[in-house]
């Protein structure tokens, strides 16, 4: 299961073992995937019986505050690790929760599985919980309106400075062409560097062609949620299929498609348009654009976090930006109807943990 995974007591239930992913950045597929066939494996010939608990923090936590390598969730992996030493424990998975999916599980998570023992799994899963709940503030984002964001990268005394725009995350299911920040990037006393999906745009780039000129509105053509378009004229530097294989630690060596891709020189800001939306995961994105980050002051990165298997190894400075977008981290954003409430931090309050506690039959129960 995906680290952001919104686990609900009938999951719990149905299911012998649930493994999540422990990283995120996500790159442990591979090692999550043996893990869970080896487990697999043992129910299937009757060598452990699994018992799990399932406790619920009642906290919508952004993705934001979910990089595995730091931070309150670096703490609550470290402990889930300690604990799956424990004799009997078989696996602790804690899922972050997506708290852009309004159903009434969303949310943070935790499942302990164990052999057979229902106390040893209840117990240790509340103590993730409240852990994560004595935590809660520590799982906030700080944040810069677009404009204030832009001034404090350019500030920076140096390069790449990543402007993180996780209200139009991709991996996260937005458009990937929303443009307050895009808006704040042209006439830029330095270099910049971003990718906005927008078929019609690039489209026009190709047909005006290598070297020629392009000029047009290039993003928001989704929802005013995500902005409105921006006129752009820049030369036109190359054109591409979009096709490219990752080379960096997450889906290493898969092929990525972007479709049709232009790369528009926007005076200081290096414009790559895409026919399909492209999560920055993989340095691949760009690198088969002959663009390299480290030749730009600013990267503006669709993401929340994933963006790090990409940009982290060059990144210099990060600024969040809080704009509008269907995964903005602001919270108070959006308009819930079917999350449980009280929910954190939507309302006031301790949150309080729910648990389900559940065992597999045996194989002669089956």
């Amino acid at each position: 299961m995906d680290l952001h995974g919104n686990v609900s007591a009938d999951m719990a239930e149905l299911a012998d073992v649930i493994v999540g992913y422990d990283t995120y950045p996500h790159v442990d597929m591979f090692e999550r995937a043996a893990e869970a066939f080896e487990l697999l494996a043992g129910c299937a010939e009757g060598r452990i019986r699994p018992a799990r608990a399932l406790a619920h923090s009642n906290m919508l936590v952004v993705p934001q505050g979910m990089m595995t390598e730091q931070g309150a969730m670096k703490a609550l992996m470290e402990r889930a690790f300690e604990m799956e030493r424990t004799a009997g424990v078989l696996n602790v998975t804690v899922a972050g929760g997506f708290p852009y999916s309004d159903v009434a599980d969303a949310g943070m998570s935790f499942i302990v599985t164990t052999d057979g023992d229902e106390a040893l799994a209840s117990r240790l899963a509340q103590e993730l919980c409240l852990m994560a709940i004595g935590f809660k503030e520590r799982f906030g984002v700080s944040a810069l309106p677009p404009q204030e964001a832009v001034a404090a990268a350019l500030a920076a005394p140096e390069g790449p400075i990543v402007l993180v725009e996780g209200s139009d995350n991709v991996g996260g299911g937005a458009p990937a062409d929303a443009t307050h920040t895009l808006a704040r990037l042209t006439n830029l006393p330095k270099r910049a560097l971003a990718v906005i999906c927008d078929e019609a745009a690039v489209k026009a780039a190709v047909l005006a062609g290598v070297g020629g000129s392009f000029r047009g509105p290039v993003g928001g053509r989704h929802d005013e949620l995500h902005g409105l378009p921006v006129e752009l004229e820049g030369k036109v530097r190359l054109v591409s299929d979009g096709e490219y294989r990752h080379v960096g630690p997450y889906m290493t060596g898969q092929l990525a498609f972007m479709g049709l891709t232009a790369v528009v020189q926007c005076g200081n800001l290096t414009l790559v348009l895409t026919e399909k939306r492209v999560p920055p995961w993989d340095l691949g994105h760009v690198r088969s654009l002959g663009l390299w980050p480290a030749d730009y002051h600013i990267i503006l990165a669709k993401s929340a976090i994933a963006w790090q298997t990409a940009f982290g190894p060059f990144a210099k400075g990060i600024v969040h930006v809080d704009s509008p977008g269907c995964c903005s981290a602001n919270l108070a954003h959006f308009r819930y109807g079917s999350v449980t409430r009280p929910v954190y931090p939507l309302d006031e309050g301790e949150p309080r943990l729910r648990l389900s506690v559940f065992s597999s039959p045996t194989q002669l129960d089956r």
